[in-house]
């Protein structure tokens, strides 16, 4: 039966499909079929800017959760004791001769004579070199000269001093007359010592036209040639003694305190293997030289055949004898601090250590003072107490104030020594 509402459609035009007045299901986000909604304007800019903070905190509502707090790390700590440690300081030196001159002409003038070379055996007073006294014997010929010439001006003025005093006496010349003859005998005088003086000097330096040995030696340098002119002064030869042989090395400052005259050394050289000899400090600079170093002398008991002057050698000598030091290891320094030490001046003769706090437990960087190296521990004066506990190991990852935890294994805790240095034999 035909609805009266709609009219049949029309011959010759297409017919609309009818209007599907089924509810729809809007809530399929793929379903197209449902009816034509009625088009909206965009959402303004700002509003979906505004948007934003919404949408990342629903979205970091679904995120997974937290990870966790990395655990705290653990270092192994050492605990200051005390004990009593006999440590050395091996310091690189020369082998010289104890007995050691440089010589020189003193006066200037051509070489004639060079009677030796280096390495060659010398005994006392013999002739190394000489000048050629042409010129120094002139000068002592015209130096005479002068004496005689002033010897005769004495004669002549003491003769008019006399023959005016004897006119002075009776009347024929005036006081001002003698008065001046006077003065003119006391100039020639003084003329006299003077030429006197300089033919001293002239035959003084005739005398010194050679070079001799002042005692038996070999000599270890030559800086002359036959025919040279030389200058007074010049070092010409070096001649060491054959009396023995000693090592000069330089000691830092930090160590020249536990240094005294006459303590033991041992000394070994790097050109003669396995061979070492007893020693005795002779000598100590009291004042620094390069690098704030002081130069000490050790003599050789004993020096064997084999070591040679100008040899290198390696001196063991006991430092900071009676002086109360930590011994830590040397995993205890704090490598990671060293740059940024050094790029704020350098720390100088202090080492950086991290310093274990069991009630906050945190490290704390500090700076210690440090007397000397023995074998792979640092000796430690100044910046430490007993019983405090330096980080040992783990160092490398710590920074100053960090939270950690003291690493209890199942052995003894290890301890830093407190040693009371002390010579070899104490």
């Amino acid at each position: 039966m035909a609805d009266d509402r709609f009219p049949p459609p029309r011959a010759g035009r297409p017919q609309a499909p009818a209007p599907d007045r089924r509810p729809h299901d809007h809530t399929c986000a793929g379903r197209t079929d449902g009816p034509r909604r009625k088009e909206t304007m965009p959402m303004p800019l700002f509003t979906r800017l505004a948007a934003i903070p919404l949408a990342l905190s629903l979205l970091a509502g679904c995120s997974a959760p937290p990870a966790p707090q990395p655990p705290i790390p653990a270092v192994k700590t050492a605990v200051a004791q005390t004990t009593v440690s006999a440590f050395s300081r091996d310091l690189s030196g020369v082998v010289e001769a104890q007995e050691s001159t440089f010589l020189s002409f003193p006066v200037g003038g051509t070489v004639s004579e060079v009677a030796v070379d280096v390495g060659d055996e010398v005994r006392p007073g013999q002739v190394l070199a000489a000048l050629d006294p042409t010129p120094l014997d002139n000068r002592v010929r015209t130096a005479l000269a002068r004496v005689r010439s002033a010897q005769a001006e004495v004669l002549k003025a003491k003769d008019q001093h006399q023959r005016l005093s004897t006119l002075f006496s009776q009347g024929f010349v005036s006081k001002s007359e003698i008065d001046d003859s006077r003065a003119a005998l006391e100039a020639a005088r003084g003329g006299l010592e003077v030429a006197r003086g300089e033919l001293e000097d002239a035959q003084r330096d005739r005398a010194r036209t050679a070079i001799v040995a002042p005692y038996a030696g070999v000599i270890a340098k030559k800086s002359v040639q036959a025919f040279q002119e030389v200058q007074p002064g010049t070092t010409l030869f070096e001649l060491a003694g054959k009396g023995g042989l000693k090592v000069r090395v330089m000691a830092p400052e930090t160590l020249i305190a536990g240094i005294r005259p006459g303590d033991p050394a041992r000394v070994s050289f790097a050109a003669v293997k396995n061979l070492s000899v007893q020693g005795l400090v002779a000598e100590i600079s009291a004042v620094a030289e390069t690098g704030n170093a002081f130069p000490v002398t050790v003599a050789l008991d004993s020096p064997p055949e084999g070591v040679r002057i100008g040899m290198t050698a390696q001196v063991a000598l006991g430092t900071g004898q009676g002086a109360a030091v930590f011994l830590l290891p040397m995993t205890a320094l704090a490598l990671n601090e060293v740059p940024r030490l050094a790029a704020g001046g350098g720390p100088g003769d202090k080492a950086p250590v991290f310093i274990f706090d069991p009630e906050q437990q945190a490290v704390t960087l500090r700076l210690v003072d440090v007397l000397d190296i023995q074998g792979n521990f640092l000796a430690v004066t100044r910046g430490l107490a007993p019983g405090e506990e330096v980080v040992v190991a783990g160092t490398a990852f710590l920074r100053d104030g960090m939270r950690v935890r003291r690493w209890t294994p199942d052995t003894p805790q290890e301890t830093v020594r407190l040693g009371t240095v002390a010579g070899e034999g104490e």
